[in-house]
């Protein structure tokens, strides 16, 4: 369904047990983001890491990288006419939009560090 993301809350029909389970093996060094789809609804995967590559050139601690993911987000999703993920998938479903999508943005991110 387009824009409708799982969500909990008072008076929505998805309940915790509807969500999505992924397990993986991480190492040392691995990064790992958790975003809202404020992030994805505006940044294309290529843009997420050129939002990243700066931070992670400059050896920028957890915080400073989610920091700058949600700051790419933010301004992506105030841009109009911009091309974003949302609006190609507006467009895939026979709507018209364009630019981002203004939304809530949240970013966690973890970085895996050596256990011992």
């Amino acid at each position: 369904r387009f824009n409708c993301p799982f969500q909990l809350g008072v008076g929505s029909g998805d309940s915790a047990a509807d969500g999505a389970v992924y397990s993986g093996v991480v190492r040392a060094g691995d990064l790992l983001l958790l975003v809202t789809d404020g992030v994805t609804d505006n940044l294309s995967e290529r843009q997420i890491c050129e939002a990243l590559a700066g931070p992670l050139a400059r050896g920028e601690p957890a915080r400073s990288l989610a920091a700058a993911l949600a700051a790419s987000a933010h301004e992506a999703s105030l841009q109009p006419g911009r091309s974003s993920p949302f609006a190609a998938a507006a467009q895939n479903a026979g709507l018209s939009h364009s630019g981002g999508k203004p939304d809530d943005v949240t970013v966690l991110c973890v970085r895996v560090l050596d256990g011992s």
